[in-house]
């Protein structure tokens, strides 16, 4: 139905860590679809994909494929 979203990843990025150890997890994902799902799909990817840059703070170990669907 329109305005639901759709969004597959590897566990490339629940599984990353920051230089602190902690992990990314499910929860920073949902937060982060929730706070971007007025944005289309491509700009969700990409605002999620920034937020796992910057809170590992290093170059990211694992590969991370996310994939979005927007039904418009």
């Amino acid at each position: 139905k329109t305005g639901d979203i759709v969004m597959m990843t590897t566990d490339g990025l629940t599984d990353a860590e920051s230089i602190r150890g902690a992990r990314f997890g499910k929860e920073r994902i949902q937060a982060s679809i929730l706070e971007n799902r007025e944005q289309n799909a491509e700009r969700m990817v990409r605002f999620l994909y920034d937020s796992v840059e910057e809170f590992i703070q290093q170059e990211i170990a694992d590969d991370i494929t996310i994939m979005a669907i927007k039904f418009i």
